[in-house]
C-alpha cells in the first residue's frame, strides 16, 4: 500500500517536470530571436496554402534556324498570304495588328505595302517550295533584307473566340525560311483563355474596352476578335523576340 508522503512526493514531481518542459520550451524560443513566440499563429488562423497552377503551355510552335540567330534581318516587308482563304480585309487588319506588335519590340524595320500581298501559300515557304524571283522582287523594290509572309488560316468570331496564324521569315539574300511561327489560340482552352485574360488586364488602354460588362455576360474585349488578333500577333511579336539576339 503506497502511503501518503509517498502520493505526495510523486506529485511534486510531477508539477516540477510540467515546469522544466515549460522552460525548456521557452528557452528555445528565445534562442530562435522570438521569433517563433512573435509570428507563432494558431492554427485555426492558419491560411490554407495557395498552389499556383503551372504556367499555361504556348499555343504556338516555333522554328529558328542559326542564320536567324546570327544574321538577324534589319528590314523585313510584311505581306500577307496571296492564298489566304476567307476575307482580305481580315488578313489585312492581322498584318496591321503584327506590325505595331513587332513595332513595339524593335527586332528589326517593318515595312507594310498597300494593297500587296505574296503569291506562295505559307505551306508551301516551310517546305521550301516558293518562287525566289518573287521574294528578290519584294525584296529590291523596298530595300529590305527579309519578307514576312502572314496567313490567317482560322478565324471564329463567336465564343468562344478562335484564330490561327501562321508567320514566315524568308531571308532574301538567301531565299530560305530563317523564322517560322504557327499557332492555334482557342480561347475554349483553360489556359489561352488565361492568358487572353491576363492580357487584356495589362493593355486595357490598348483595347479601349476595359471594364465593359453587359450582365453576367464576360467583358466585351473577351468576346472581341480584335481583341484576340492583338493578343495572338503579341506572342508571335514575343516569340520573335525570344528568338533575335
Amino acid at each position: 500500500m503506497i502511503s501518503r508522503r509517498t502520493t505526495q512526493f510523486r506529485i511534486a514531481h510531477f508539477r516540477v517536470a510540467r515546469i522544466a518542459l515549460a522552460l525548456t520550451v521557452l528557452s528555445t524560443l528565445f534562442n530562435c530571436g522570438c521569433q517563433g513566440l512573435c509570428c507563432w499563429t494558431p492554427p485555426w488562423k492558419r491560411s490554407s496554402v495557395t498552389v499556383r497552377s503551372p504556367a499555361p503551355v504556348p499555343a504556338y510552335s516555333v522554328f529558328v534556324s542559326p542564320e536567324f540567330r546570327s544574321r538577324p534581318p534589319q528590314r523585313v516587308v510584311l505581306l500577307p498570304s496571296g492564298q489566304s482563304p476567307g476575307n482580305y480585309q481580315l488578313h489585312r487588319r492581322a498584318i496591321q495588328e503584327l506590325a505595331t506588335q513587332l513595332r513595339q519590340i524593335g527586332a528589326f524595320e517593318i515595312v507594310v505595302p498597300r494593297d500587296e500581298r505574296f503569291g506562295s501559300h505559307s505551306d508551301n515557304l516551310l517546305q521550301g517550295s516558293f518562287d525566289e524571283r518573287e521574294i528578290a522582287e519584294f525584296s529590291d523594290y523596298y530595300n529590305a533584307d527579309a519578307i514576312a509572309i502572314v496567313r490567317v488560316n482560322e478565324l471564329r468570331p463567336v465564343a468562344p473566340l478562335r484564330t490561327s496564324i501562321t508567320m514566315v521569315i524568308v531571308d532574301a539574300n538567301e531565299s530560305i525560311v530563317t523564322f517560322a511561327v504557327d499557332g492555334v489560340w482557342d480561347t475554349g482552352n483553360q489556359g489561352t483563355y488565361q492568358g487572353f485574360q491576363s492580357y487584356i488586364h495589362d493593355h486595357q488602354a490598348l483595347t479601349g474596352l476595359a471594364n465593359s460588362t453587359s450582365g453576367n455576360q464576360p467583358p466585351i474585349e473577351l468576346q472581341s476578335p480584335t481583341a484576340l488578333f492583338s493578343f495572338a500577333t503579341s506572342q508571335v511579336a514575343g516569340a520573335v523576340q525570344m528568338a533575335a539576339p
